[in-house]
């Protein structure tokens, strides 16, 4: 997942931001249509977002593979100066859309809990 977003990063010429809102639209940017990734509200330092690309483990209950699978958007975040956290996933049951926020490197995130930490 991490070499696939590197390419990503190259092809679209990701670059590293410092504001926050900036980075998680360069997030959305990274996808080939930014109507996949909504962008919610930015609140008390985090950008929230939903993604609605349809996920292959929708439904199944396995948040530990989404996390892994998400990989792919925490590398990418990463690059532009920011974490991500998916807050809740499609592979929880009844969930159709994955919730994520995106705060700067550095900032405490303890209370934001993870998918697959619930």
């Amino acid at each position: 997942m991490r070499l696939n977003a590197r390419v990503v990063l190259l092809m679209r010429r990701g670059k590293s931001l410092t504001g926050l809102k900036e980075i998680g639209d360069e997030w959305r940017r990274m996808f080939p249509s930014e109507k996949f990734q909504e962008f919610i509200r930015v609140d008390k330092g985090t950008y929230y977002a939903r993604t609605h690309v349809r996920c292959p483990l929708r439904g199944t209950g396995d948040v530990r593979a989404c996390h892994l699978l998400m990989e792919f958007d925490r590398t990418l975040v990463d690059a532009f100066g920011g974490q991500f956290i998916v807050l809740t996933s499609q592979a929880q049951p009844g969930e159709t859309t994955c919730t994520i926020a995106i705060r700067k490197k550095g900032a405490p995130v303890d209370d934001l809990v993870p998918a697959y930490r619930k």
